[in-house]
């Protein structure tokens, strides 16, 4: 998918598999306001930048609760690559387990990226680089083991199964001001979080479908 020229877009409930790319083998967004949220992202591939995510100059993107699984780059950033001048902000989203590339790179230190209670795992070089600093241990983003029902890296979706297993260090692992429809703690990943809700005061958190994190 790809987007550019300040067009707001909001992209929700969708699979996106097996896709190839120069840039953003998932999604390309350039100078566009951004809400990308409960989407599963699965086996995308870049050859230069991001293999799942490319966010290129003046993007706004909001990104949330999203599962991003055994994406490949063979440039950098499997998960996301982040060009200059961005404004984005990362919330209750895996990324894990990718064969080529660091799970989110930073191209230089003029985004503002704010990122919380994410898991970032297994990924084949290094889970940040570039110019963004390690987050784990850092506004409740992890680095551990998923425990997905079910995921292997085959090339087949149908053997995929991406909900949370019971016992998931992910469950109720979200922002806690950001709860699930059923009132506890919102899980990390697509399904998590209720995003039809709008924030009250008090919220640690809330996200605008224009994607700029207000």
């Amino acid at each position: 998918l790809s987007s550019g020229n300040w067009a707001p877009v909001i992209v929700r409930d969708n699979v996106l598999f097996d896709n190839d790319a120069t840039y953003g083998g998932g999604f390309y967004v350039y100078d566009t306001p951004v809400y990308i949220a409960d989407n599963q992202l699965v086996e995308n591939a870049a050859t230069t930048a991001g293999g799942a995510f490319y966010l290129d100059y003046y993007t706004s993107a909001t990104v949330l609760n999203n599962t991003i699984v055994g994406s490949t780059c063979y440039g950098t950033g499997s998960g996301f690559h982040i060009a200059s001048y961005n404004n984005d902000l990362l919330a209750n989203n895996v990324i894990a387990h990718s064969t080529n590339g660091e799970g989110i790179y930073t191209t230089d230190s003029s985004s503002r990226v704010q990122m919380v209670h994410n898991d970032v795992y297994d990924h084949a070089d290094g889970g940040y680089g570039g110019y963004f600093a390690d987050q784990t241990g850092r506004h409740g983003n992890l680095s551990v083991d998923p425990v997905f029902t079910a995921y292997s890296f085959n090339g087949d979706l149908a053997d995929d199964d991406l909900t949370l297993q019971a016992g998931s260090p992910l469950s109720d692992a979200g922002a806690p001001g950001f709860l699930d429809a059923d009132g506890t703690v919102s899980d990390l990943g697509f399904g998590g979080g209720d995003d039809e809700m709008t924030a009250p005061a008090g919220y640690d958190i809330a996200v605008s479908q224009l994607g700029n994190g207000d």
